[in-house]
Formats: C-alpha cells, structure tokens, sequence
C-alpha cells in the first residue's frame, strides 16, 4: 500500500522573464504550489515534519528578486522554469526520506498553473 500526502504553499517573490529576448519588468507574484509526495517504503509519515522541510527550503525564495538567486541566474526565469527548479530540489529533499515527489503544480495566478510530474 501506497501512502501519499498533498500539501499546498505559498511563495511570494519577484521574478522578471525574456521574451523574444527583450526582459519583462520585474513583478511580483504569491505563487501557489501545490505538491503531491508518496512514501515509497509504506510508512506513514508526520504533516508536521514533510511541512517543516519544505518550507525551510522554499524560505530561501521567499519576497526575494529570484533572478538574482545563484540557482536561476543562468534560466530564463519563467514559471516554467521556476517549476522545473522547484520539483527538482524539492525531489531532492524528500527523497533523503523515502518519499517520492509525484507531482508539482505552480500558479501564478488562479487562471494559470504549470505541472511537472514524475
């Protein structure tokens, strides 16, 4: 059996994108995110605890500029990108706990949202 958890968080950052390579004006954004995480040894785990780490990691985006963050100065920071970024790292810290990162959807608005699945 198959445990999985779903949880929501809100990232409140600035971010500027290149289209057609001309920059768009720096403008922020509450991304909403949404993740869904499955154990993968069958353990139920604490919400508290999954709650904890991934807050700690997305602490590091929060009200900053993030084309100016190491980890996306080489991206066109699209939520795209952003996305792609996130479920990455996220997959990362998870995996440390034998959970699995399934699915990571990023709005930046009510009418669009960015999904990246495993």
């Amino acid at each position: 059996m198959n445990y999985q958890y779903k949880f929501k968080f809100y990232v409140s950052a600035r971010h500027y994108s290149n289209i057609a390579g001309t920059p768009t004006i720096l403008h922020p954004h509450t991304w909403e995110l949404t993740l869904l995480l499955t154990t993968s040894n069958n353990q139920l785990i604490q919400f508290s605890y999954l709650e904890s780490k991934i807050s700690q990691y997305l602490k590091n985006f929060e009200q900053k500029s993030l084309n100016t963050l190491e980890v996306f100065i080489n991206k066109n920071c699209t939520t795209e990108d952003i996305a792609y970024t996130f479920f990455e790292d996220l997959s990362n810290v998870v995996l440390k706990d034998d959970i699995v990162l399934d699915c990571l959807e990023l709005s930046e608005n009510p009418t669009r949202t960015f999904i990246v699945k495993r």
